[in-house]
This record gives C-alpha cells, sequence and structure tokens, in this order.
C-alpha cells in the first residue's frame, strides 16, 4: 500500500536491546539495525495485527540472515515464536494505525504550537509598550488561532479512522491521470478536517473520478489543490482546457 512508514527512535542503535543483539550475534550495529528495519518493514507492508503465519526459517527469505539471528531477537524481548508463526510484542502500542495516527497528530501539534510561538514573539516584538495595545494584541490572537483537528477528537469514528481513509485515498489519487503523485509519509496538513466533514469524502472520490477529465489542467494537480478544489470539480469549473488563464464556469440551464 502506498505511504506505508513505521517509527523509529533516533537512538536505536544505542538501545540495550540492540547492543546485546551485537553482543550475541557478533554482528556490527548497522548489520542488526538494517535487518530490524526489515522486520518492521515487512510486518508493516503484510500484517495487519503484528502477527504472521511464517516460521524463522521461512522469514530469513525476506528479511535477510539466518534463524539463529532471529532467535537471537526473540531473546531481547522484540520478536515472539507462536504456534503457528510469528509475531511482533506490543504491535498496538507502536506499529498499529492508531498508534501512528497518534504519533502524526502529536508531531502536527508540535508544529503548530511552533509556528504559533513564533509568531508571538515577532508581534509582542514589533508591539508598542502601551498596555492597551499589548492587551488588544493578545485579544487578536484569541480570536485568529485556529489549531486543527487531529484524529483522536473523532472518537465515534474509532481509532485510526483518518489514516485508513487516507491510505484508500492516496491509492487511487497516485493512480489517477492529471493527479500529482504524493510520496509523503503523511498526509497533508488539513487532511483530518477535511475528511471529517460530512459527506466531504464521498464527494472527494466522486471527483477524483472526474479529474482526468478536467482538460483545465495541463499539469499533473498537487494533491493540496484538489482538497480546495473539490466542489469546483464537480460543479464543472474545470472541464474545458484553458481560456485566458481562467476556468470556464458552467452557465445555468436557460442561460445563453
Amino acid at each position: 500500500m502506498a505511504g506505508e512508514w513505521f517509527p523509529v527512535d533516533v537512538n536505536l542503535a544505542e538501545k540495550p536491546e540492540v547492543l546485546e543483539l551485537c553482543e550475541i550475534t557478533g554482528l556490527d550495529v548497522e548489520v542488526v539495525v538494517f535487518r530490524l528495519f526489515r522486520l518492521w518493514g515487512w510486518f508493516q507492508m503484510h500484517s495487519s495485527d503484528g502477527h504472521a503465519r511464517v516460521t524463522l526459517k521461512r522469514f530469513t527469505s525476506v528479511a535477510g540472515g539466518d534463524a539463529e539471528f532471529w532467535r537471537a531477537v526473540t531473546q531481547v524481548g522484540w520478536l515472539e515464536e507462536t504456534g503457528d508463526g510469528i509475531r511482533i510484542p506490543k504491535w498496538e502500542e507502536r506499529f498499529s494505525n492508531a498508534a501512528k495516527s497518534k504519533k502524526r497528530a502529536a508531531m502536527r501539534q508540535k508544529r503548530h504550537r511552533q509556528s504559533v510561538t513564533l509568531a508571538s514573539r515577532s508581534r509582542n516584538a514589533q508591539a508598542l509598550p502601551d498596555k492597551r495595545r499589548v492587551d488588544k494584541t493578545r485579544e487578536e490572537e484569541k480570536e485568529h488561532t485556529h489549531t486543527p483537528p487531529a484524529e483522536n477528537d473523532f472518537p465515534e469514528r474509532g481509532g485510526g479512522w483518518a489514516a485508513a481513509e487516507w491510505d484508500r485515498f492516496a491509492s487511487r489519487w497516485n493512480t489517477t491521470s492529471r493527479a500529482r503523485p504524493w510520496t509523503a509519509l503523511v498526509p497533508p496538513d488539513g487532511w483530518v478536517e477535511y475528511a471529517a466533514r460530512p459527506g466531504w469524502l464521498d464527494k472527494a472520490a466522486e471527483a477524483l473520478d472526474r479529474l482526468p477529465g478536467c482538460e483545465f489542467f495541463d499539469q499533473p494537480l498537487a494533491v493540496t489543490k484538489f482538497l480546495d478544489f473539490v466542489d469546483r470539480i464537480l460543479a464543472g469549473e474545470f472541464d474545458h482546457a484553458k481560456s485566458n488563464g481562467r476556468p470556464r464556469r458552467q452557465l445555468a440551464k436557460g442561460r445563453l
């Protein structure tokens, strides 16, 4: 599936489990880390719950190494052998769609807080030392600061709903004519807000069906533009080639 990813700690190579694997196997740390990447990447692509019906011996054909190496991984607690295959412990806490959605939401919130802080500092540096001016600036910040919704703001939709909807949309988007492929690991900013609107996902699917016939776009359309253009695409504004660089608006029936 397009856009698959998994979280990795920046200090992975220094974790006690990795150092223990190096000691048990006698392998260099970069070899151990690469094989762990193969492990988590394979499960991300081929398992939805962290369990796979495959033996350690068969698993070596796709992840490299030998059965002894992967048994060492089980010794440090990062892999388990079951009665009918192998599994990754604590999958739901780290690798599931719900867990990844929480990480994406936290990253968006962090970026938003940083941007608001920088903007606030810039305004305060330029403000007059008059108390009334300072109070007015603060009130304006409260009025205009918009915190984009996160996936977990809609618990009624279930965990991981926005990520699942994005995966379905991205798989169609990346194979649609006139659509510029989306290669980033995360959805564009604003996806949760759009996807949460009642009926918007159905409208977006219909607009995506119409996109190949939109002759106005002589270059592939960016997905960030598409999100804003859904209603206009459905209204037929982009059906015809450019005329003086502007889309033609559809006339109402009975008008010339």
